[in-house]
Parts: C-alpha cells; structure tokens; sequence
C-alpha cells in the first residue's frame, strides 16, 4: 500500500508541471478604439488575422469601446478595425508571445465626405465618396 502510494505522488509530482505549462501557450490581445477626440467607440469590426496561417478572427468592441480576443496562438498579427464613417485602422507586425496581454488601442478619424456633381445638359450626376 505504502509503494503504491509512494508512485501515485511521483506521477502525480512528474506530470504536474506539464498540466501547468500547457495552459499557457496561448495569449490575450485587447484595447479600446477611439476617436480623435477621445471619446469612445461603440460597435466597431475588429479583425485580428494571423499572419502566418492566416487565420481570423473578429469581435466587435462593447458599451465601453473595449474589445479582447482570448486563447490567441503565439504569433504575428495584423489588426484591423472598421466603423461606418471612420476612417479604416489596420497595423502589422503585432507580436504575441506567450501569456502576455498584448495591449494595441485603436484611434480612428471620422471619415471625410466628398460630394461631386457633374452637369451636362439634360443630366445630373451625383457621386459621394468616403475617405
């Protein structure tokens, strides 16, 4: 009885520190989106797209312009973030190592509107164009 005892916490003291190491091996990417002026973004298309693998992943940010991406592979990233009437957010090359929480806010400008009309006789044409 007292072997067998002996071997379950052996086993028990071997396999422990590789249950814990494995549950680690993913990381946290989060931020928040603002405008230029600082306010809160609410509803934003966030995309987070592997590099390597090209896989995605979206979320849209919450009430507080927050947004958080979990379990996310080591690796290099690309994120995007749009919003109807801002102007679009992309950065490359974002870094995520094991266990961190990497942190990238996200500010963006409303977008510019122009307006073009074009006269001929008979015709108007109106075109709106975002930027």
């Amino acid at each position: 009885m007292n072997g067998i005892l002996k071997l379950r916490f052996l086993l028990a003291f071997l396999l422990f520190p590789a249950l814990v190491f494995a549950q680690f091996d993913t990381a946290e990417v989060l931020g928040t989106a603002r405008d230029t002026t600082h306010g809160v973004l609410v509803g934003v298309i966030v995309t987070l797209i592997n590099q390597d693998a090209g896989i995605q992943a979206k979320t849209a940010t919450d009430e507080n312009g927050n947004y958080n991406f979990f379990n996310v592979k080591v690796g290099r990233y690309t994120i995007t973030a749009e919003l109807a009437g801002f102007t679009k957010f992309s950065t490359t090359d974002v870094g995520v190592n094991v266990n961190a929480r990497q942190r990238v806010d996200i500010t963006v400008s409303a977008a510019r509107t122009t307006t073009r009309r074009c006269y001929s006789p008979g015709t108007t044409t109106t075109s709106t164009t975002q930027r």
